[in-house]
């Protein structure tokens, strides 16, 4: 048997000296191993086309299977290449329309975040330029300098008359000393509530007058005081005040306008301080900070200038006049 494999298996390695070695066949095993030749070579020649076909009908079923892209369809297939090539062009066409105009969308929203980033920034600022003055530190005792703002209601036939209805004093750095409203010693006949922003209720507990007026005399005593049109505030309390002691920013030189007027305190704020102020409703202390941070602003060459002038004043009155030394 092992023999006869051997002869089909490998019939190219078969050699004389094997068929020798089988025990009393040797001549028949010579003339069968030259009938083997053919046999094996017919197998082998069987077996090769069985292969040629398998492999014929692998390719054919692949090229009968639709490709699923472009590189994967045949050669002979270049015109449905070209069709779907033409359909992928198009459709990445659309593609990028569509990504164009999103761009464009997220451009545009993102130009109108900004712009509504920067109009919340003008109005902030805004905003912080609108918003009361604040002290520079929390010292409340009397300086050398207090500022000086009155509030007044309308008295009389049709309320023409002024009368003192709130009064506040600050210091030189902003904080508030006094403040208190005053019952009028007329009766009221207009709040003036637009401007003053006094109402009835703040009259209704109100301090009396001439106890407010002493108390304000004692502490501006020996004092600068700074006020803006400050003659119409101490009219309103019926005190007075040495001059030489008051400093009016309505009538300082540098603050008036081109024409030599007086400007309005908003206006100087508005320029000097970056801060509007009398928007609506007045508020006394809101307008004595004022006065005395524009003061402070000018405090050297204001007072400099009034040692100028105090100092030609006493040369002048050194000097004799012609009549006395003529006699």
């Amino acid at each position: 048997f092992e023999w006869f494999v051997g002869c089909v298996c490998e019939p190219h390695c078969i050699s004389p000296h094997r068929w020798a070695m089988a025990p009393g066949h040797a001549k028949r095993g010579v003339n069968e191993a030259e009938g083997a030749r053919p046999i094996a070579n017919k197998r082998a020649k069987k077996n090769m086309e069985e292969e040629v076909e398998v492999a014929v009908q692998l390719s054919s079923h692949q090229l009968s299977a639709k490709p699923t892209t472009i590189h994967d369809q045949p050669k002979t297939d270049a015109r449905h290449a070209s069709l779907r090539l033409g359909e992928v062009n198009k459709n990445w066409m659309q593609l990028q329309a569509k990504l164009k105009k999103t761009r464009l969308n997220s451009r545009m929203r993102s130009s109108e975040l900004q712009n509504k980033r920067l109009a919340q920034a003008t109005n902030t600022s805004e905003s912080t330029s609108t918003t009361v003055l604040c002290p520079v530190n929390n010292d409340c005792s009397l300086t050398r300098e207090l500022a000086i703002d009155c509030e007044m209601v309308g008295v009389g036939h049709e309320g023409n008359r002024s009368a003192l209805a709130r009064v506040s004093l600050v210091n030189s750095w902003g904080n508030v000393v006094f403040d208190k409203h005053v019952r009028p010693l007329e009766p009221v006949t207009n709040l003036r509530t637009k401007i003053s922003g006094v109402r009835a209720r703040d009259l209704k507990n109100a301090e009396n007058f001439w106890v407010v007026q002493k108390e304000i005399a004692q502490i501006i005593s020996g004092r600068i005081l700074v006020g803006h049109a400050i003659h119409c505030d101490l009219k309103v309390m019926y005190l007075s005040h040495p001059r030489r002691f008051i400093r009016d920013t309505s009538r300082y030189r540098p603050l008036c306008s081109k024409t030599g007027g007086p400007r309005s305190l908003r206006d100087l704020s508005a320029e000097f301080l970056r801060v509007k102020i009398q928007e609506g409703e007045h508020n006394s202390v809101e307008d004595a900070c004022a006065t005395m941070f524009i003061y402070q602003r000018f405090k050297k060459e204001w007072e400099q200038s009034l040692y100028r002038r105090s100092k030609g004043n006493a040369l002048q009155a050194m000097v004799p006049h012609e009549s006395t030394a003529l006699n």
